[in-house]
């Protein structure tokens, strides 16, 4: 072998280990989010389920803003169909549309999903105990 093949591949076989060592680093630190937000949902889920008043009035408040994308969404639908803004114009409030109402949907379906879990909070928290050790087990 001659000498540049050589220096070559230890160049590349250093730069490969590198990204190897930074993946794992980035995917460990996606695990610790992951943990972490399933011990906020855990919490989140205990608290609903004890009826804390602050955590209803929050609910409350974000299911009014839901109410108020949707509110903002039809005016802006009524807006392009009675007033037939520019091509660009159009597109831009269809995002905006889309966007709103995506926010609204996603904010809706965690709040469900959070209220019917805490119904059967003891399956609950045992699936997420269960994801939780998978999560660690991964880190490990």
């Amino acid at each position: 072998m001659s000498l540049e093949v050589i220096v070559t591949s230890f160049i590349v076989s250093f730069f490969a280990g590198i990204a190897c060592i930074k993946y794992i680093r980035f995917r460990e630190d996606q695990i610790r989010k992951k943990i972490e937000e399933i011990d906020s949902h855990q919490e989140f889920v205990e608290k609903l389920s004890k009826g804390n008043t602050k955590l209803l009035r929050s609910s409350l408040t974000l299911i009014f803003i839901c109410f108020f994308l949707l509110f903002i969404v039809i005016v802006l639908l009524l807006m392009v169909h009675f007033l037939n803004p520019p091509l660009l114009l159009r597109s831009v409030i269809y995002g905006l549309c889309l966007g709103g109402l995506g926010t609204g949907v996603g904010v809706c379906f965690y709040f469900a999903r959070a209220i019917i879990q805490s119904n059967d909070l003891q399956s609950t928290k045992a699936k997420l105990h269960e994801k939780r050790e998978r999560l660690e087990r991964k880190i490990t």
